[in-house]
């Protein structure tokens, strides 16, 4: 969970507040010394798009779920690798930060293309990914 949290730069006390417990339990979660109840997990896994067997240990990779693999939850992991990628080729040349923007662009445009053709009633319309 901590991993999670922090890529998101996010505090404790940011996900304390999304469970409506206190800070120090939320930090017993994270340190093992507690484990959160079943509506705790529900709400976390759907905050960072994991599965529930994700954040008890059961499963290696965050995006897979019992419905297959959650396309969104790879490509914003993708996304925040590349921001912090300090070198990206494209064809054997450096890519510009331009280009990686560019990269990233398609990715966001791609899912919102994907969740209209799919019917999906999403989010925002926004598409421009904020760096």
């Amino acid at each position: 969970m901590r991993q999670l949290r922090e890529r998101r730069g996010l505090l404790q006390k940011d996900i304390a507040k999304l469970l409506g417990i206190s800070t120090s339990a939320y930090g017993y979660y994270e340190q093992g010394k507690r484990d959160p109840n079943t509506e705790s997990l529900i709400e976390l896994a759907k905050f960072f798009n994991v599965s529930v067997d994700y954040l008890l240990g059961h499963a290696d990779t965050p995006s897979i779920d019992r419905y297959g693999v959650r396309v969104e939850a790879m490509i914003q992991e993708f996304i925040e690798k590349l921001e912090m990628t300090e070198k990206l080729t494209v064809n054997d040349e450096t890519a510009s930060s331009d280009a990686i923007q560019s990269i990233i662009d398609s990715l966001l445009i791609g899912m919102k293309i994907a969740k209209l053709r799919n019917g999906s009633k999403g989010s925002s319309h926004e598409l421009v990914y904020k760096l």
